[in-house]
């Protein structure tokens, strides 16, 4: 069954359908690029492997992209009944990716995830393709990694507009951290690469708090003023 169109935080006239077309096949076009682009790193990674791999370690990795694959198809569904030019729903739209994923992945039933956006905050629907594939690798991470024991666990995504304009996006989660030695914004590994691609797609900043209770990344989304705009 299609999702629901997401609901536009203003009203505007439904485009022709050659407009529609046009821009949904823009749209598509983009989120191939951004596979290929995800396909690329993961390829390099690959590639400087110091030792052969064995056939888990290839299993493994190609589910992780069908998994990308699935997200980008998702989120393509998601965007799909937008009309042209209408700014997506920053809150309904990240909630429906995070319970997607949960329900999907989440090994413990009890896993919670909390969308805590108190306002209403509007974004272009080109640039929340990539904003969904950046928060569903993080996502993604924190189910994988947050807890490795296989306990409950809790994963909250907050957003607010800052003084200067800037969209700050934040998802954190209550697991065991990062290790001492791991810097996110160096490390190789292709979630890391792939969460730093998507952020300079976005021309967007991002920083890391590997604190006690967890781990948590805020984006920082520049020139909202124009881009980007809350409503009441």
């Amino acid at each position: 069954m299609s999702p629901e169109p997401l609901q536009s935080a203003q009203t505007q006239a439904i485009p022709p359908a050659s407009q529609f077309a046009a821009e949904a096949n823009h749209r598509i076009a983009n989120h191939l690029s951004m596979l290929a682009a995800l396909g690329r790193l993961q390829a390099k990674g690959v590639g400087k492997t110091p030792i052969a791999l064995s056939g888990t370690d290839v299993q493994r990795l190609l589910e992780d992209f069908a998994g990308r694959l699935e997200t980008v198809a998702d989120i393509h569904r998601l965007l799909a009944h937008q009309p042209g030019g209408a700014p997506v729903d920053i809150a309904e739209y990240l909630d429906r990716i995070a319970q997607r994923l949960v329900s999907s992945l989440a090994a413990n039933d009890e896993t919670t995830i909390e969308c805590l956006i108190p306002m209403r905050l509007v974004l272009p629907a080109e640039q929340a393709g990539a904003l969904g594939l950046l928060v569903s690798e993080l996502i993604t991470n924190a189910l994988k990694y947050a807890h490795p024991a296989g306990v409950a666990g809790a994963i909250a995504i907050k957003a607010s507009m800052e003084d200067d304009g800037t969209i700050a996006i934040e998802v954190s989660d209550d697991g065991v951290g990062l290790p001492d030695d791991i810097d996110p914004l160096e490390c190789q590994s292709l979630g890391f690469r792939t969460i730093r691609l998507l952020a300079r797609q976005l021309g967007a900043s991002i920083s890391f708090d590997n604190h006690g209770l967890g781990l948590s990344c805020v984006v920082h989304i520049p020139y909202a003023g124009s881009a980007l705009k809350s409503v009441s």
